[in-house]
């Protein structure tokens, strides 16, 4: 039998990401893995960088890492069910090893008066096959208190791909110390165990940090909340290389290629046209 199909909170900490509510979504879904170091299981996505060389930079939570061999991690991309309704999926092809390029845990170490997020920024080594389809997500490091929040993409107790959605805004909090992480409350569906390091993305599509953990309580219920660690509020320490460049830049957007997709109205002759715009997403008027 299917164990977890047999659990009471099955489909309460997220939606399957087949299923049409999740259509709009498809970039940040690609862009999301399942992490299994092993012993222990995770979740996690991989980043754009501003020269949008496809170089495979993938984020995840200190708290998963700290202790593993990144050497021999595996990225599964695609472990997600082939129907709305469905409880098992094969996990597929992997990409195999990784390097730690900043984890939080080892500065902590050595500087314990300074508070980071709960951070590991890796590069996969391993192949990521075309046929994978891997989206580079965008970021967003914006310093305001606040950030838009709108779904979180995951795989809760190392179940298929799932997505969860935010009710809209997400709060500076912390994890120990004030002003490391975001606080979001779910709309609808939750986290788990295993969906730790999972990235939030904003209203643009955008990851503003990774899943440090939340309540002990179940998926669905009052006041469920995330607590994601603040991209932003590590940006010295990761920004080599995520910005490359030293373009300073606030916020990225992702790509599958290495060419960076810009929504809006392409059509010349519309009230509404973008010339910015590389794909149409229907709105000209």
């Amino acid at each position: 039998r299917d164990f977890y199909n047999t659990m009471s909170d099955r489909d309460e900490c997220g939606t399957n990401v087949i299923c049409p509510e999740a259509d709009p979504y498809e970039d940040q879904i690609n862009s999301a893995a399942h992490l299994d170091m092993g012993g222990y299981i995770c979740s996690g996505g991989m980043l754009n960088n501003t020269s949008n060389d496809l170089t495979q930079y993938f984020l995840t939570a200190n708290h998963c890492t700290q202790g593993e061999s990144f050497a021999t991690m595996r990225f599964y991309f695609n472990y997600a069910t082939t129907s709305c309704s469905g409880s098992w999926a094969s996990m597929g092809s992997y990409a195999y090893g990784s390097q730690n390029k900043w984890s939080s845990n080892d500065f902590q170490n050595n500087y314990p008066q300074i508070q980071f997020a709960d951070i590991s920024l890796v590069q996969i080594t391993g192949n990521i096959l075309d046929s994978w389809n891997v989206f580079y997500a965008g970021w967003n490091v914006n310093t305001s208190s606040t950030q838009s929040a709108e779904v979180g993409v995951h795989h809760p107790q190392g179940e298929p791909k799932q997505i969860s959605f935010a009710t809209g805004t997400a709060y500076t909090n912390g994890w120990g110390t004030w002003g490391t992480h975001w606080k979001n409350y779910w709309d609808e569906g939750g986290t788990e165990p295993g969906s730790s390091g999972s990235p939030l993305f904003d209203s643009n599509g955008r990851v503003i940090g990774p899943l440090s953990g939340g309540p002990d309580q179940n998926c669905g219920t009052n006041g469920d909340y995330g607590l994601y660690g603040k991209l932003n509020y590590n940006w010295s320490n990761i920004d080599q290389y995520l910005d490359p460049g030293n373009t300073g830049v606030t916020y990225l957007n992702g790509t599958y290629d290495g060419q960076v997709t810009v929504w809006g109205c392409t059509d010349p002759g519309a009230e509404n046209y973008n010339p910015t715009a590389t794909d149409d997403d229907g709105s000209c008027e």
